[in-house]
């Protein structure tokens, strides 16, 4: 290429991008965006999604129990399936007993320090 087409077609490329992106400045100033989460705060964030995690680890201790309960009536005495029923139920145990302490720890350290307890 010789450099009379490399300078047209380097100018016709600055002059496209200077126009479009005028254009496109235009445009996004009329766009408006509404805030699509209830929060407004990041710890209002940190709070729902603390929440919806244990509304989620609250509803899968069950299911593990009944899977845990599953391997443990047809294990037909097989100790490696006895010990895998007892392994998903203590394991489910342990798990909700954290979920509640988490739970329990954040609304003390809530209330000491004068904030507003979160409604989940």
């Amino acid at each position: 290429m010789t450099t009379k087409k490399i300078f047209s077609k380097a100018l016709s490329a600055i002059f496209i991008l200077v126009f479009s992106a005028a254009s496109f400045q235009t445009a996004l100033a009329q766009i408006v965006i509404d805030n699509p989460l209830e929060a407004d705060t990041l710890a209002d964030v940190v709070a729902a999604i603390a929440g919806f995690i244990f509304i989620i680890g609250v509803a899968i201790v069950p299911v593990m129990v009944l899977l845990g309960a599953f391997y443990l009536m047809t294990s037909a005495g097989d100790p490696a399936k006895v010990k895998k029923g007892r392994d998903c139920i203590m394991w489910a145990a342990i798990g909700l007993a954290i979920i509640l302490l988490a739970k329990g720890i954040s609304y003390t350290i809530q209330f000491l320090l004068g904030g507003p307890a979160s409604s989940v």
